[in-house]
């Protein structure tokens, strides 16, 4: 499974990600919405080559600051969660502006 680059786990009542998922060191793009997670492994952000990831419809509240060093990531998507961190006033402009929200809290950067 390390070569794999899509992964599509929505409407599956997933309520945890391990942390193997780092092992899967390929992939660009994966879907976990319409789910029952409330947080995310730390290992999620080993993911270098991840460009795309849906976390819509969950129960995540909060991204940790480590989402700040995903360099490849280009879109993410938290519609249908309760975001508190960042708000949803930022969530709702998209990729980049959570991104930068992040990488000013870790880093002091934008």
């Amino acid at each position: 499974m390390s070569q794999l680059r899509e992964l599509y786990l929505a409407h599956n009542n997933i309520d945890a990600l391990p942390g193997a998922i780092s092992k899967m060191s390929e992939l660009q793009k994966l879907n976990i919405s319409s789910n029952l997670l409330h947080y995310l492994p730390a290992e999620i952000v080993s993911l270098r080559k991840l460009e795309i990831l849906d976390l819509s419809y969950n129960l995540i509240t909060k991204l940790s600051l480590s989402f700040a060093d995903m360099r490849n990531l280009r879109q993410i998507f938290l519609h249908g969660n309760e975001m508190v961190f960042p708000s949803v006033e930022i969530c709702e402009q998209g990729c980049v502006a959570v991104l930068a929200f992040l990488r000013e809290r870790a880093f002091g950067m934008g």
